[in-house]
């Protein structure tokens, strides 16, 4: 399945406050003292410095493959030859990220992030027919410390460590052609959230 992706970002910080005269040393204040913005936890704080930033992404899954091979979607359906009653066909997807960062030490820095996501799946019936479902709420919040272990001109390490907290929704509901009419619990592809609290554990240098 072909995915495109679009990523747009703002971020607000005391960092962008601060002017750095000195363009031989690396510091978090130059242009590229940070990883590009889809990458989380790239950087650390000092303490009393906080970030908020938002992010809007939005993706867009369309075509099918097996294995290696592009396929169409009328091939992988009962009639044709296939296995299914229903193929997607493509799939939008928006998503938009709050994130909060703030230092209460030199060398602890918190992180929290937010996120609500709109999306809607197009599909193909066996019996030519096409429908749309739609689903959108509030995705998992992730919580997490980084730790800076090494801060100098030519080497910075830290650590991340941090929970996953399955808040998102898990019950959207949406009517298909199989529902009478009524809404029905949509497959896993369409949920926002998950069911489990997952661990993150990164080493960043």
């Amino acid at each position: 399945m072909k995915k495109i992706q679009l990523i747009i970002a703002l971020c607000a910080s005391t960092l962008m406050l601060a002017q750095d005269n000195n363009t031989t040393s690396y510091t978090t204040n130059r242009p590229d003292g940070h990883a590009p913005i889809s990458v989380m936890g790239d950087h650390t704080h000092n303490k009393g410095e906080w970030m908020v930033s938002y992010r809007f992404s939005t993706t867009t899954m369309e075509d099918l493959r097996r294995a290696n091979d592009d396929v169409t979607n009328e091939s992988v359906l009962l009639p044709n030859g296939g296995d299914y009653m229903v193929t997607p066909t493509d799939m939008p997807m928006n998503m938009h990220m709050i994130g909060a960062m703030y230092a209460p030490t030199d060398r602890l820095t918190l992180m929290a992030m937010g996120m609500y996501m709109d999306m809607t799946m197009d599909h193909l019936t066996a019996m030519g027919g096409m429908f749309t479902t739609e689903s959108s709420g509030f995705g998992d919040l992730s919580v997490s410390a980084m730790y800076k272990f090494i801060d100098t001109d030519s080497h910075k390490w830290h650590a991340q460590i941090g929970l996953s907290i399955p808040t998102g929704t898990i019950d959207n509901k949406d009517v298909t052609p199989a529902s009478m009419g009524n809404e029905v619990i949509l497959p896993y592809p369409m949920q926002i959230g998950s069911v489990l609290m997952m661990p993150l554990l990164l080493l960043l240098t």
